[in-house]
């Protein structure tokens, strides 16, 4: 079965020249990954965005059943 992950509604975004990707949930598929752009200790993971470019992120962690 084919899963569009760009419908389901699931997108941050962000152009900030640093900021965060953060998975509340790990383990417990009941809360999508986002972007996080000043709560630094939630982040698992930091983008440095020099360009500052309009960056789309699409949570899939919570997409497929």
């Amino acid at each position: 079965m084919p899963v569009d992950f760009f419908t389901q509604g699931q997108k941050s975004t962000s152009d900030k020249e640093l900021f965060g990707i953060c998975d509340d949930t790990i383990g417990r598929d009941k809360t999508p990954a986002y972007l996080d752009e000043s709560n630094l200790d939630n982040w698992i993971a930091e983008v440095h965005n020099g360009s500052r470019k309009h960056i789309d992120f699409y949570a899939i962690d919570c997409c497929v059943v």
